[in-house]
């Protein structure tokens, strides 16, 4: 119970935010594909809520490693479902590498929202910390 009250109250490690990230994603995916064969919105809308959540999660000295994270872990993600199998991010006749590719660009502006608000969590968090530590 320790554990996931301190992932709640933003001390998680870079570490653990990372496997949050690809673990989430892929379940999302998983959830999307059994429901439609396909990435849809739900799987966009998904992961953008998700990246808002890890924006919210890391500790203060991991938030750097964080910043960088939702491009890394959707790029992972298609990697993993590109090698399962290629055209559900690409197209049917594309290798993994290049199925990985069609994916970062079909689901560009997804990643750009989430993105986003991870980079704008992150830096709110920052902010009311160093509040914090100036009033307290």
């Amino acid at each position: 119970m320790q554990r996931w009250h301190r992932l709640a109250s933003g001390q998680a490690s870079a570490r653990q935010v990372a496997a949050i990230g690809l673990l989430g994603t892929l379940a999302i995916a998983l959830v999307d594909l059994a429901l439609g064969g396909r990435l849809s919105m739900f799987f966009d809308l998904g992961f953008i809520t998700l990246c808002l959540g890890l924006g919210l999660l890391p500790r203060r000295e991991s938030s750097y490693v964080v910043a960088f994270m939702p491009p890394l872990v959707l790029m992972a993600s298609f990697a993993v479902i590109g090698v399962v199998d290629a055209g559900v991010v690409g197209h049917s006749d594309d290798g993994m590498v290049q199925s990985v590719i069609t994916g970062l660009t079909n689901h560009a502006a997804p990643l750009a929202i989430g993105y986003a608000l991870c980079l704008v969590a992150l830096g709110l968090r920052q902010r009311s910390l160093v509040g914090a530590t100036r009033n307290g």
